[in-house]
């Protein structure tokens, strides 16, 4: 192996209250090589990203928006702008464009297609400028090849130098998804929580390399391999750190797509130790869509599956189809694939994106069709986060978008509820959006969260409404329900004066009959919701528990209908249950695919009649 040669020292630890780095990584090189590496941590910097930053999401706690952080870590010199507002050009209206050193200089400087977007490309952060090894080299700049490799997992990625900053150790969030983790998780999602701390990270840049734009992550990819094979690959990073754990053979995402680059690809079990010989299972599902109908009902390939953001919980099952992949017929992959980690075959499929860039990507395509636009604001009927993205029929939205072929302004959150959603400010964001966009109707979802939110069993609204067994008194304290519900009116009839200023018609749904059975949402994520609080208050059977919901279901159902009838021609009410059937309920409180496809059905027949 080549030696190793030390050249320069760079900041690794920048402390932001003093001003001052507080510890320093050595930049070194081979003789024989150009390239220059480091050991660092692995912070996650969100640049670029078109939803990165948002005017209502200031400091924490501010969870307003499905911003990933807040604007107190961002300077107000790297936000070029608001998408859709001034001309500012972005494919999420109302947040801010979130500008990369490296820059497309062919785009102006307020489209967020200008800037490298954190989600999507692979990308790294360095202190400019960085330093060189002499006249002999060519110098680091933006776009210049790079490669990150995790010395604990032997998980590697491809990447770019796509922005500068104090220090490094930082790198974009497609770089720490390609090495098999995801920051996202934190006490207010889904703002990005921070990296890895530990210094387990290898560095490695390659300088004269740049990528041009437009950017595409499958090309970074592959180029990044074709150097680090060039450079030694995996075999001599194991040689050049001899002391660390680095798995023998450990694959990541440039070694997946590019065989015989220095990381053999080895079946991986799934505590992440190497597999031993494949056991028989209880029950292994035959087709991808078998399994996905238990990890998210919709998803009809392994690639759905891999593009959802909850890929850790799906690592269960698809662990299955590792283990026995002759079973599986629909999935269109390579034989391959099976012998790679979870982590390294979701690298694999990097050009995948996620439901908020997959929806914005097609309300751009239906926006340059001329189709009819349509605004929202809701919970999670209009924002349910499975089945997967890509599925026509993952929420009422998607499915109006999908498969009737509107274009949708969306900005609903799930887990809302009315008293926010009608706050003065927030009524106000809308009729901005509305005379943005002019669209046809403004759709409404929300009020089942007033109800259930809280604990179930103890200070729900719902658990405070039923009566206990054996009281004497209807096991369902109907007035109360009715009075809440008619409080909810009032707030919503905000909504619709103001959009009825604008002469936009609102369409608002009913919930359809729930079954309070005790499902939660998706492997436990969620929820139960109603059976809780009807168990707690002694309905303990079904017999006992359902006809308390649908009673309960009634009544808001009725408060929904009147108030559309007082406001004729100005709101338009959905009735769900006549159409969803028991088999479409997807736990509590959220529907199936089907469902979903089956209450956008009923907003398109009140859309085309107006």
């Amino acid at each position: 192996m080549a030696n190793n040669i030390d050249i320069s020292k760079v900041c690794d630890e920048w402390n932001h209250r003093t001003k001052t780095c507080d510890a320093m990584a050595t930049v070194s090189k081979l003789d024989n090589q150009a390239g220059y590496f480091f050991v660092s941590d692995l912070q996650i910097d969100l640049d670029g990203s078109p939803q990165a930053y948002h005017p209502k999401d200031k400091r924490p706690p501010d969870n307003n928006t499905q911003a990933w952080d807040w604007l107190v870590n961002v300077k107000v010199s790297d936000l070029p702008g608001i998408q859709g507002v001034d001309g500012a050009v972005g494919p999420l209206p109302g947040y801010y464009i979130s500008a990369t050193s490296y820059q497309d200089g062919k785009k102006k400087v307020n489209d967020a297609a200008r800037y490298v977007d954190s989600r999507a490309i692979s990308y790294i952060v360095l202190p400019s400028p960085f330093p060189n090894a002499g006249a002999a080299y060519p110098k680091i700049k933006g776009g210049d090849c790079a490669v990150v490799v995790d010395l604990k997992t032997g998980q590697w990625t491809g990447a770019i130098y796509a922005d500068t900053g104090r220090s490094v150790g930082e790198a974009s969030l497609r770089v720490s998804l390609n090495l098999g983790f995801d920051p996202r998780k934190s006490k207010y999602p889904p703002k990005v929580a921070g990296g890895m701390s530990r210094k387990d990270f290898f560095y490695l840049v390659f300088p004269g390399t740049v990528m041009p734009f437009p950017l595409s992550e499958p090309a970074i990819q592959k180029e990044a391999a074709k150097l680090f094979a060039a450079w030694g690959g995996m075999a001599q990073v194991r040689a050049l750190y001899p002391g660390r754990t680095i798995p023998g053979g450990g694959a990541g995402a440039a070694a997946a797509a590019s065989p015989g680059d220095g990381g053999e690809p080895l079946a991986i079990a799934a505590n992440g130790k190497p597999a031993a010989k494949k056991r028989k299972l209880r029950k292994v599902q035959e087709t991808v869509a078998e399994v996905a109908a238990l990890v998210a009902p919709g998803a009809q390939s392994l690639n759905e599956l891999l593009s959802a953001k909850f890929r850790p919980l799906a690592a269960a099952q698809i662990q299955k189809l590792v283990e026995d992949p002759d079973k599986v017929k629909d999935t269109g992959v390579k034989p391959e694939d099976f012998e790679l980690s979870l982590p390294a075959l979701i690298a694999r499929y990097p050009q995948l994106p996620e439901r908020s860039e997959a929806r914005a990507a097609l309300f751009a395509r239906r926006e340059k069709e001329g189709a009819v636009k349509l605004l929202a604001e809701g919970d999670s009927w209009f924002d349910f986060p499975f089945p997967l993205y890509n599925s026509p029929r993952s929420d009422v939205l998607d499915a109006l978008a999908s498969t009737y072929k509107y274009a949708v302004v969306r900005d609903s959150k799930r887990g809302d509820v009315v008293s926010r959603m009608c706050q003065a400010d927030n009524i106000a964001h809308f009729v901005n959006l509305a005379r943005l966009h002019k669209p046809k109707a403004f759709l409404f979802s929300g009020g089942g969260n007033d109800y259930v939110g809280g604990d179930p069993a103890a200070t729900s609204k719902l658990f405070k409404m039923i009566n206990p067994k054996g009281s004497g008194k209807p096991p369902l304290d109907a007035v109360n329900v009715r009075k809440f519900a008619r409080e909810l009116m009032g707030q919503i009839d905000e909504f619709v004066s103001a959009m009825a200023t604008l002469e936009i018609p609102v369409i608002f749904h009913g919930y359809a009959n729930a079954i309070p059975d005790g499902r939660p949402a998706f492997w436990k994520v969620a929820g139960p919701w109603l059976k809780p609080a009807t168990k707690a208050r002694g309905y303990k059977t079904m017999t006992e528990a359902r006809p308390v919901i649908t009673e309960f279901l009634a009544i808001y159902n009725n408060e929904l209908r009147d108030l559309a009838e007082r406001r004729r021609g100005k709101l338009f009410y959905v009735d769900c249950r006549p159409v969803i059937a028991d088999k479409d309920w997807h736990d509590e409180l959220h529907l199936r695919a089907r469902g979903f496809v089956k209450v956008a059905g009923l907003f398109d027949q009140i859309i085309r009649s107006l």
